[in-house]
């Protein structure tokens, strides 16, 4: 993910739900959405804030 010009590196310790990214998608609000094959996480984008898992259900 590139942040103001610089990029940073996200894995499952960051919070992803997967290091396989399927898909990335922006929504209308400016989240990234990554469909993993573990599930799905959000991002808001923000530099202090890292991709979370969604919890099933």
């Amino acid at each position: 993910v590139a942040l103001h010009g610089t990029w940073r590196t996200y894995t499952t310790a960051d919070g992803l739900a997967s290091l396989r990214a399927e898909h990335i998608t922006e929504d209308h609000d400016g989240y990234l959405w990554f469909a993993t094959d573990g599930g799905v996480s959000r991002f808001d984008g923000s530099p202090s804030q890292q991709p979370h898992a969604l919890a099933e259900g």
